[in-house]
């Protein structure tokens, strides 16, 4: 985040991820803005901004509380590795090695039914509703 002595400072927001980091999604839904993270190999985590609305000066004003872990079998297809983001209009979909995939609405991640044929390496994200760079 912007530090008021100029560049950037570095803020704990209380998360601890089980893995390397592979990429990070940030995007509102309505009004609750989320914060998506993936993983080399332990999966996908949702979290949602803590409400600090309230604190007190010397609180802590920034952190993210857990709302779902997907993991390979529980959530995510067996024998997915790393996964990368992309966006297109409001659809966040997954990149894997073995496919690509989006959140189905059983709140599960499967193929993404009209790219099934496709495996990704890598787009360009995209918050209109233009076509996607590949």
């Amino acid at each position: 985040m912007p530090s008021v002595h100029g560049g950037w400072s570095a803020r704990d927001l209380g998360v601890a991820l089980p893995d390397t980091p592979v990429s990070l999604l940030e995007r509102s839904v309505g009004e609750a803005p989320e914060v998506w993270a993936s993983t080399m190999s332990s999966g996908i985590f949702k979290f949602a901004w803590k409400d600090y609305a309230n604190a007190e000066a010397t609180e802590k004003r920034y952190g993210l509380r857990l709302k779902s872990a997907y993991r390979p079998g529980s959530g995510l297809p067996a024998g997915v590795g790393a996964c990368r983001w992309f966006r297109s209009a409001s659809t966040c979909m997954r990149l894997t090695d073995s496919g690509i995939l989006e959140l189905q609405p059983d709140s599960k991640f499967g193929q993404a039914a009209e790219l099934a044929n496709y495996v990704g390496i890598a787009a360009a994200s995209s918050t209109a509703d233009t076509s996607i760079g590949w």
